[in-house]
């Protein structure tokens, strides 16, 4: 198997702090994967250039998502959009994200050759388990 070295920036900046280093696409982001730096089993998504590992999921979260997918299946089952849970979405070149519910536009393909971009995207939605409003709680 090939490898691929990518450029290493400056650790540091002129001030001497620490620089952050961002992946430029997400050719990156897919080769750290298939290298085997990022396992398939750990949760994380590409946003902004940076990878964020996801929190767990618990069961409440689950639970919304199922509920969620189920207010949302009739329009799947009218072929007026496709419910996607968990898979990823191309937002621009440096971002990548997996949300908990997607709904796309509908096609036959089901958007098979390549991820959905955001001309595809007719709504987003993430579920939080806690906020930091009390009201939201």
């Amino acid at each position: 198997m090939a490898t691929q070295t990518l450029p290493r920036p400056d650790v540091e900046s002129e001030t001497g702090a620490p620089m952050k280093r961002l992946f430029t696409t997400r050719k990156e982001y897919h080769a750290m994967e298939k290298a085997g730096i990022l396992g398939h089993e750990e949760q994380v998504e590409l946003l902004e250039g940076e990878i964020i590992v996801m929190v767990p999921r618990g069961i409440r979260h689950m639970t919304q998502v199922d509920r969620l997918t189920h207010i949302f299946l009739p329009l799947g089952t009218q072929k007026r959009a496709i419910i996607r849970a968990r898979n990823p979405s191309v937002m621009t070149q440096i971002s990548e994200f997996q949300p908990d519910i997607t709904l796309l536009a509908f096609r036959d393909d089901f958007h098979k050759p390549n991820n959905p971009c955001p001309q595809d995207i007719l709504l987003v939605g993430e579920i939080s388990d806690s906020s930091p409003n009390p009201k939201l709680r």
